[in-house]
């Protein structure tokens, strides 16, 4: 009984220390600060258009790399027409400089 009679002690000394406390007022500007900041133009605004023109930017260069890489011309074998080209020339110096031992 001694240990619930203390615990009732504390709690009436945690409420009476509470008793001259007052409520939270707010400011009588509160509302219209409020209302005005909610309807003034965000800055942020231009710094939005600037993300979507750098995304839209990327777009467009990822769009036209994906339509350059297949536009290239194929051969049947599978390899670009450049490929072929510099396959050819390397095959043309590498007959003419054989040296007969």
């Amino acid at each position: 009984m001694d240990k619930r009679n203390k615990i009732e002690e504390e709690i009436d000394k945690t409420l009476n220390s509470l008793e001259g406390i007052s409520g939270a007022e707010a400011s009588p500007f509160l509302f219209t600060r409020i209302e005005s900041a909610l309807y003034e133009p965000r800055p942020d605004s231009t710094r939005l258009y600037g993300y979507v023109l750098a995304a839209v930017i990327i777009l467009l260069i990822n769009v036209f790399s994906f339509v350059y890489y297949n536009s290239k011309v194929v051969t049947a074998t599978g390899t670009s027409v450049q490929t072929a080209t510099i396959v050819q020339e390397f095959n043309t110096f590498e007959y003419n400089n054989t040296e007969d031992n």
